[in-house]
């Protein structure tokens, strides 16, 4: 089981404090989940992204890192392997074109995410664990609609739509395995939920995602089976993804802040 963090903010900043200074901040969390950590850092520019396959809280470099990244969009991973061994191809955040993904959680169904990911997809893959490959099944959705160099570049909505179909037909298959993941192209930040706790926050112009809430404030339970995307902007906004919208079964509003988490489907 690994930890996940994400934040999207109306400036590029640092966000120091639910990286390695907060009570549950990946740091803390990391000696239970020692084998790699990685920060990915969108500018407005590009990605700048950190790893090592070493424990967080243990190394230097993490510390340095986390306190001085800086982005519009910062997502971050502390890893405990359950597929793959310890190692720098197996250490998230892994990117691809203008996309960069962490997992949390562990997928029993590889074989069929492989039958169903193009051959240049898998090609690409370098590592061995399922959350690489689950990401090439991504990319393959994202690919046939266009967004293989981010969202913007494909028709309205899309995005959108290839997410939430793909995860809704792996996450349809029994004893699949637990998908929560990360997904960003530096516009949006795309947050799952399936089968692992996520929490969300929204304060001061800042949405951030964990995990585990790394501090006492507004952090609400992202309901199970959710699938959200977090744009940025003046005031950062998360949106549901809804797919074929079956057993709708209702909402709950986050501290007052204007903005509803739906389960998905």
């Amino acid at each position: 089981m690994c930890r996940l963090f994400g934040v999207v903010s109306r400036h590029v900043e640092p966000h120091p404090e639910p990286l390695a200074t907060a009570p549950k901040s990946l740091a803390a969390l990391s000696p239970e989940h020692p084998h790699g950590w990685g920060i990915a850092a969108h500018d407005g520019k590009t990605w700048a992204i950190h790893k090592s396959p070493t424990c967080a809280h243990a190394d230097p470099t993490f510390h340095t890192i986390a306190s001085n990244a800086r982005g519009r969009i910062v997502l971050a991973h502390v890893r405990k392997a359950t597929v793959g061994k310890t190692g720098l191809t197996n250490t998230h955040p892994f990117r691809r074109d203008a996309w960069v993904f962490a997992h949390n959680g562990t997928i029993s169904d590889v074989a069929w995410l492989e039958r169903r990911t193009s051959q240049s997809r898998r090609r690409e893959i370098t590592g061995d664990t399922d959350s690489e490959r689950l990401f090439a099944f991504l990319m393959t959705a994202l690919d046939e609609v266009g967004a293989t160099y981010g969202s913007r570049r494909a028709p309205g909505g899309a995005v959108h739509r290839a997410i939430a179909r793909v995860i809704e037909a792996a996450t349809d298959r029994p004893r699949f395995g637990a998908i929560n993941f990360l997904l960003s192209d530096g516009d949006v930040l795309y947050a799952h939920r399936f089968g692992r706790s996520l929490y969300v926050s929204s304060e001061a112009g800042v949405v951030r995602i964990a995990s585990e809430a790394p501090h006492e404030g507004a952090w609400q339970e992202v309901p199970e089976r959710s699938l959200l995307c977090i744009e940025g902007g003046v005031a950062p906004r998360v949106s549901p993804v809804e797919a074929k919208q079956r057993a709708f079964v209702g909402r709950r509003r986050l501290g007052g802040r204007g903005f509803e988490i739906r389960r998905a489907f």
